[in-house]
């Protein structure tokens, strides 16, 4: 039994381990990126370790959501991976579009991610960042992702 143990826990290590490596692919993450996340880094913390970028935390308990667009350019945030819920009560708090040149994708997972969303994507976000929503469950990698790319949709699973 502690040999089977000891293999299936290998196999997790790999398994997450090729996820990780796909979903670098997934992101385009190079050395030089900037991951900005929201509290645990989960994932990301890999993702960042794999390929030589930076993760960037922001506190939303200790700082709130007003600050978050200044902290996105102060920091040059390149992908930006949030939960729903929260991209939706800061897109509602935020009076206007930002330019965040550094800025090129934001991932939503977690939960779902509805119409309101891509609206408030679509209406504050720069031309040249895409949305991109992984669908996996938790214990796994995303094994499929919805992209929004210059206002069109595209699914790759």
């Amino acid at each position: 039994m502690k040999r089977f143990l000891t293999a299936l826990l290998m196999l997790s290590a790999v398994l997450a381990l090729t996820g990780l490596l796909v979903e670098r692919d997934r992101f385009g993450i190079v050395d030089g990126d900037r991951i900005g996340v929201f509290g645990a880094a989960g994932m990301n913390l890999f993702r960042a370790l794999l390929r030589g970028a930076a993760l960037v935390s922001w506190d939303v308990a200790r700082d709130g959501i007003d600050g978050i667009g200044d902290w996105i350019e102060r920091e040059e945030v390149t992908l930006l991976h949030c939960l729903p819920t929260l991209f939706r009560q800061w897109t509602d708090a935020m009076p206007a579009p930002r330019a965040w040149p550094s800025l090129r994708c934001v991932s939503l997972t977690g939960e779902p991610v509805v119409t309101r969303d891509v609206a408030a994507f679509r209406r504050l976000f720069p031309a040249h960042c895409v949305m991109a929503n992984g669908f996996g469950p938790p214990q796994a990698v995303t094994f499929c992702q919805l992209t929004i790319r210059d206002h069109t949709a595209s699914a790759g699973c």
